[in-house]
């Protein structure tokens, strides 16, 4: 055989091989692609969790007025002046815009882009945690979630625990226990009326001092929402949290024994942090498996 007719031979089976080394298989192809899949759900996730954000926002600040979060139209709160739907696109608008009204050029609360990267975070950070298809029993965890965010920045704006978010959630509770997880009813129940029934004893013998009955009516709807052991550990925890923050305020000289704490706030971080992450705190799965 000709001596040009082997090199090229050579040089074409070398080529090949290249080839092949970076050809992966069937399997990990498919494998990278759900994987970007996976990330791009995540990514998608976070877009729809700024949009929520945004109506989060409106919620908080206008659920009790008079011109309502659905018919209500968006205005500036220093000009009055009605915004346009280019000035309200979640994040983009708010650095678009330098931070001020685009009318008045006064400064746009800070509330606005934290509570929409906040709920784009926790929506990611869901989907991150329970990939793939989804039952009606995470579907409920989700819209739970997002309760207890907007129950969270209620309470630590206005220390108010909205019984427009409550109720409905916790018909939410009872109508997911009943349809999807009809086992735990009873026990939910037990629990929520024990969390509820122990802290309005608090409350009567405090004369709503140490906490509010809005507080009451939120650990009912711990209770029912997750049932026991869970809402226990929501609960207990929560009170841990907020005293070991409330004896730092008073250290640093921030506040003083007889300061108010939005204790609301921190049973709602517990409660989202129960959904997000309870399959992943190894103390839940040794002493509650």
């Amino acid at each position: 055989m000709p001596k040009p007719t082997l090199q090229l031979i050579a040089s074409t089976t070398l080529a090949r091989n290249k080839l092949a080394s970076y050809i992966k298989s069937p399997r990990q192809l498919a494998g990278g692609f759900y994987v970007i899949i996976d990330r791009m759900d995540i990514l998608i996730a976070g877009l729809y969790g700024l949009v929520l954000g945004s109506f989060i926002n409106v919620v908080v600040l206008r659920l009790d007025r008079k011109e309502g979060i659905i018919t209500g139209r968006s205005e500036c709160p220093h000009c009055g002046h009605i915004l346009a739907w280019y000035d309200l696109v979640p994040l983009v608008s708010f650095f678009m815009l330098g931070g001020k009204c685009r009318y008045c050029q006064q400064a746009i609360s800070w509330q606005y882009p934290l509570v929409e990267v906040g709920t784009g975070c926790l929506a990611a950070l869901f989907v991150y945690q329970y990939p793939g298809g989804y039952t009606w029993q995470q579907l409920i965890s989700l819209v739970g979630m997002m309760g207890f965010w907007a129950l969270f920045l209620f309470d630590l704006k206005y220390f108010i625990l909205p019984d427009k978010i409550i109720f409905p959630l916790i018909t939410l509770s009872v109508v997911g226990m009943i349809f999807f997880n009809s086992g735990m009813l009873i026990n939910a129940l037990l629990t929520g009326l024990l969390l509820a029934g122990s802290f309005d004893i608090l409350y009567v013998a405090s004369g709503g001092r140490w906490m509010g009955f809005g507080d009451v009516k939120l650990a009912l709807l711990i209770g029912l929402f997750f049932g026991y052991p869970v809402a226990v550990i929501v609960t207990v925890s929560a009170v841990w949290i907020a005293a070991l923050f409330g004896l730092a305020l008073i250290i640093l000289g921030k506040a003083t024994p007889k300061t108010a704490l939005p204790f609301g706030s921190f049973m709602a971080v517990t409660a989202i942090s129960a959904i997000l992450f309870y399959n992943d705190l190894i103390f839940f799965r040794i002493f509650f498996p």
